[in-house]
């Protein structure tokens, strides 16, 4: 038996896609949804002004109710951050309430799988001894002919969809913030990313929201490091940081200390290069902003 477990504030565009892209696989589907983003931020500073955050952001529950798919569960359920969430979702939501599976597999509402990939992941998954594999995405950019260059070295390391073997466990170990663990092994399929398809107004959330949850965990947090693409307020300095879009604010480094300012950080180092980092990038002056904050 196998579960498949997602969690969403919102989502809408894709969702119907990526469970029927599954549902003749899995026994039951787990839907985990919030009205609230990480921290319960309810607003965010954005270049000077206050946006409050909608009580609805999308209409991704609508949209998953339209399926009528008798395998879908959906659940309330909000989390402070995302630490250690897919361990919460499954030791203390689903295995004290349902039978306990032999696999699960932890999906994001923006991936898709074709019939011969899904085959093929839990083909490989079910043949080995692997307590845990994941998938690659692949990241589609506009439509399927346009793709994020799978050579870009952080892009490839990426995880994709993830599988679980619970024959040998009693309960989830730490999952960290993407269901996976130290040691994770990859997997030769893949699934299709359509997190950088979707409408401007998702896109638009998704960001703001990421800054309320930086502004709220500021009162928390002993340090910060932040790593962004620069831009000169209208383009980026490199690019092929035009390529992702998921890359939304195009300012420059003091508009970024500013910024960090206003938040209620002290920044400590802001600069273009930090050794390690990004450092394919080093060829663009200014490409990246890196800094540490207390």
């Amino acid at each position: 038996m196998i579960y498949a477990v997602y969690r969403c504030l919102y989502g809408e565009d894709f969702i119907q896609e990526s469970i029927n892209s599954i549902t003749d696989y899995v026994d039951k589907i787990f839907i985990f949804w919030d009205d609230k983003p990480w921290a319960s931020a309810d607003h965010c500073i954005y270049k000077g002004q206050r946006i409050d955050f909608p009580k609805k952001f999308d209409n991704i529950l609508d949209k998953i109710k339209e399926l009528n798919n008798d395998k879908v569960i959906l659940i309330h359920d909000h989390v402070e951050n995302n630490k250690n969430q897919f361990t919460h979702l499954v030791n203390d939501r689903i295995l004290p309430n349902y039978e306990k599976p032999d696999e699960i597999m932890v999906i994001e509402v923006d991936h898709i799988f074709t019939k011969e990939q899904i085959e093929k992941s839990l083909d490989i998954f079910r043949s080995s001894d692997l307590q845990q594999c994941d998938t690659r995405q692949v990241e589609v950019w506009k439509g399927f002919k346009h793709r994020v260059p799978a050579d870009i070295p952080e892009r490839e390391k990426r995880i994709g969809v993830v599988f679980w073997s619970l024959k040998k466990l009693d309960k989830l170990p730490p999952t960290g913030r993407q269901a996976n663990c130290r040691g994770r092994v990859r997997i030769p399929t893949y699934a299709y990313n359509l997190g950088f398809a979707v409408s401007k107004d998702v896109m638009y959330w998704k960001h703001l929201t990421a800054i309320g949850f930086s502004q709220k965990i500021r009162k928390v947090c002993k340090k910060l490091f932040v790593a962004v693409p620069l831009g000169d307020g209208k383009n980026y300095f490199c690019k092929a940081f035009e390529l992702d879009k998921t890359h939304i604010i195009r300012e420059p480094l003091d508009w970024w200390k500013a910024s960090l300012s206003n938040a209620g950080f002290k920044v400590k180092e802001a600069k273009y290069r930090m050794k390690y980092i990004k450092e394919n990038y080093a060829q663009f002056e200014a490409a990246n902003g890196f800094f540490i904050c207390t």
